[in-house]
């Protein structure tokens, strides 16, 4: 598969992983206990923690056809 071909799948799985998080984060917020230290940590860290799982596909969307 090209470059190019990787870097669509790679967008869209982007794009819908975001809206899922994202969902699930506002969930999970909405169900902690109105503790305002405890929503701030929670939402810096998912807010921080999104990048993570994504990392490993960008990767691979920008190798070059050889494999390296």
């Amino acid at each position: 598969m090209g470059r190019r071909g990787r870097k669509a799948i790679a967008s869209t799985g982007i794009l819908v992983f975001v809206i899922v998080y994202a969902f699930a984060a506002a969930a999970i917020g909405r169900s902690l206990p109105d503790i305002w230290w405890l929503k701030l940590a929670f939402y810096a860290a998912a807010g921080i923690g999104w990048g993570v799982p994504i990392i490993p596909l960008i990767r691979w969307a920008n190798r070059s056809n050889n494999g390296v």
